[in-house]
């Protein structure tokens, strides 16, 4: 399993050789697990990252087949160290530094409304997300085998990672993250 984070935020055009984070899979923290914050910094920030799981196998996928490559939506949680040295990798793929959220069925609703802690951070639209365009842009490098996530994107929250509390997040009004930062 890999996971793909693009470096953009929503409403930002698509690059043609955009920045991606490849995060292996000892960086995710299945959902229910709690996210421990290793001594690598004093402060983490928090990203919101709305991904999709591939369901299928796919190789060299044009934009307008992208949807039959996935099928599930959710949010990733991101704790990114504050201040710290180290090269951009070892910045966002260190070992558990994504909570995987529960994954639902791709909301049919046109637009798809992110609350974090119960207040609404973001309301995005498939144009705004580009979902189908990063799928198709991750498949012309890369295999995508089913369970794969791409985050198509990236949302800022403004929160500190602090050790013992916890983070909750939904997608249109449904829990998908329920985190405990240890």
């Amino acid at each position: 399993m890999k996971l793909l984070a693009f470096d953009r935020f929503p409403d930002q055009p698509l690059e043609k050789l955009p920045r991606v984070d490849l995060m292996v899979d000892s960086s995710v923290v299945l959902p229910g697990r709690p996210l421990f914050l290793p001594p690598v910094a004093e402060q983490y920030d928090i990203e919101l990252l709305p991904a999709v799981k591939i369901s299928r196998l796919g190789k060299n996928i044009a934009p307008k087949f992208a949807r039959r490559y996935y099928d599930t939506f959710s949010l990733l949680v991101r704790v990114v160290p504050h201040g710290v040295g180290l090269s951009t990798s070892l910045l966002v793929a260190f070992d558990s530094s994504v909570a995987e959220g529960i994954f639902i069925p791709f909301p049919s609703d046109p637009v798809i409304e992110v609350a974090l802690d119960g207040r609404v951070i973001a309301r995005l639209t498939a144009d705004r997300l580009l979902t189908d365009e990063t799928v198709a842009l991750a498949g012309k490098y890369f295999t995508l085998k089913h369970g794969d996530i791409i985050a198509p994107c990236r949302l800022t929250t403004g929160l500190t990672a602090m050790i013992d509390t916890r983070l909750t997040a939904s997608v249109n009004g449904e829990a998908v993250v329920d985190l405990k930062i240890k």
